[in-house]
């Protein structure tokens, strides 16, 4: 959901380009004119019926629009509870509507065809999407593991996309319930990324699911530490060879970000909370100013070495160790394996040390 949260949040520009209608043709006649096509065949349409809400604006995300891409996002606006939106799609397209409270839906928008999306509000898990195959099935599984427990819809959906690996409403399953979880787990999402891979090996959507899992999957908890080197601030060349036989957690931050004051408090925590030399930090410090790094960390320093490349986010640490956000972590033990990642720093103290 962190992903999702994040694309409200940066849409600054809302999308409405406004209709000018030639003189003598009224409003309400060109919007029952309007009303009475269904789309274009370079175009998906979704009519939305929402009650418990008059007006508010949602967010339309597509994310695999160009494999490795961030992806693009529309403004619709919802007027008196309904809203009609259409996108230009040349296949099946994973759509996902991201409401005000950051509360989600995703469907499967066709060339050609209307989607119908109705429901309340105030019980958004509840809602039915109708008017494909894709969309169908979809709305059945949710029917059917409505207040089950995670753990029980995450075995029903395995199975949903065995049996269904051909289908968009599997990709859109497993992308939801397994490619964004909270902690990606290796099994059983490798298997599942198999079959789907087998079963659509040209469709963009997997390839964008495979592009994005790959780092994560190699960094899941249980896999071996990818080999890495990189440069400290103080200009040395480190690796993981360094950590052989260690017990070290890596870091990814940046002063600019918002959890470097936390990071830095509880990583201090962390490191008087267990014996001296069983376990070591490293920062991978996405910054692009070395200098003003250095100022800050002289007056609060980190209780570890930083590696600095001056890349920012384009850093390759970054794809190569699977980082998921500003703050994730990857704990690794003296075996060379990832025990956990991307522990919250406030839970670090209470959940680490029985790790090692």
């Amino acid at each position: 959901m962190n992903l999702f949260k994040s694309i409200f949040n940066s849409i600054i520009t809302k999308v409405s380009t406004p209709l000018h209608f030639r003189e003598g043709l009224g409003v309400g006649l060109f919007l029952l004119l309007l009303a009475s096509c269904g789309p274009d065949g370079s175009h998906g349409r979704v009519k939305g019926s929402l009650s418990g809400i008059s007006e508010a604006d949602i967010i339309a995300f597509v994310d695999d629009t160009i494999v490795g891409g961030q992806g693009t996002a529309d403004t619709i606006k919802i007027k008196r509870g309904s809203f009609s939106y259409d996108r230009e799609v040349d296949r099946p397209t994973i759509l996902t509507l991201i409401y005000p409270n950051f509360s989600t839906t995703s469907l499967v928008i066709e060339p050609g065809k209307t989607v119908k999306l109705k429901g309340d509000a105030n019980r958004l898990s509840e809602i039915e999407v109708d008017g494909t195959e894709d969309n169908n099935l979809l709305t059945e599984f949710r029917k059917h593991t409505h207040g089950k427990r995670d753990a029980e819809v995450q075995r029903e959906a395995a199975t949903f996309i065995r049996t269904h690996a051909k289908t968009t409403a599997a990709v859109l399953l497993f992308r939801d319930l397994f490619a964004n979880a909270e902690v990606v787990e290796a099994n059983p999402a490798e298997s599942l990324l198999g079959e789907l891979r087998k079963a659509q090996p040209k469709s963009p959507s997997v390839q964008q699911l495979d592009y994005r899992l790959k780092p994560l999957l190699a960094t899941a908890p249980g896999k071996k530490l990818p080999a890495f080197t990189a440069t400290t601030t103080d200009g040395k060349s480190i690796s993981s060879d360094n950590y052989d036989g260690k017990n070290v957690l890596i870091v990814f931050c940046a002063q600019w970000d918002a959890s470097f004051y936390n990071i830095k408090r509880h990583a201090r925590e962390l490191d008087d909370s267990v014996t001296s030399g069983k376990l070591s930090f490293l920062f991978i410090s996405l910054d692009t100013d070395k200098k003003q790094l250095l100022n800050s960390n002289e007056y609060d320093p980190l209780p570890g070495r930083i590696a600095f490349d001056g890349k920012g986010l384009s850093s390759p640490l970054v794809r190569k160790l699977g980082m998921r956000y500003l703050s994730g972590s990857l704990l690794v033990g003296s075996d060379g394996k990832i025990k956990a990642r991307d522990i919250p720093c406030a839970d670090w103290v209470s959940k680490i040390p029985a790790l090692l």
